[in-house]
Order: C-alpha cells, then structure tokens, then sequence
C-alpha cells in the first residue's frame, strides 16, 4: 500500500463514527488474527515435516526418556 493510499484510508476512517470506527477496528483484528493462526497452521506443518527438525525431536526424546520412567507424565 503507497503512502497515499494508507493516508485516504485514514481519512476515511475518521469520517466513520466511533462505532463504526470500532466495528470496522474488530472486524479487522479478527480478519487478521484468522489470517495469523492459518500462517502459523501451515509454518507448523512445514517444521513437523522437515527431516532436521524430526531428528531434534527424537534426540530430544531420547536424552528425556530416562525421566519419563518417573510416573510423573500423568500428573
């Protein structure tokens, strides 16, 4: 977006009521967080399937699985 156009929206935006300034401020914050959670759905898929990262898990798992014989992991 160019700097003209950021400062029209805002001039926009201040021709709205406060309502309508609040409505339109919660509809993109939930637009946004929406956006948010399917990136982070997609960079979580692409760690989960990449073979280095896969490797640390298990490595991981391995040096922690002498504590997991403690019976605390149901506490």
């Amino acid at each position: 977006m160019s700097t003209a156009q950021l400062h029209a929206f805002e001039a926009q935006f201040h021709q709205l009521s406060v309502d309508e300034q609040r409505l339109l401020l919660d509809r993109l914050t939930a637009d946004h967080r929406q956006n948010n959670d399917v990136q982070w759905s997609v960079e979580l898929a692409a760690m989960a399937a990449d073979p280095d990262i896969q490797r640390e898990v298990r490595a991981i798992e391995q040096e922690f699985a002498d504590t997991e014989q403690d019976g605390l992991e149901n506490v």
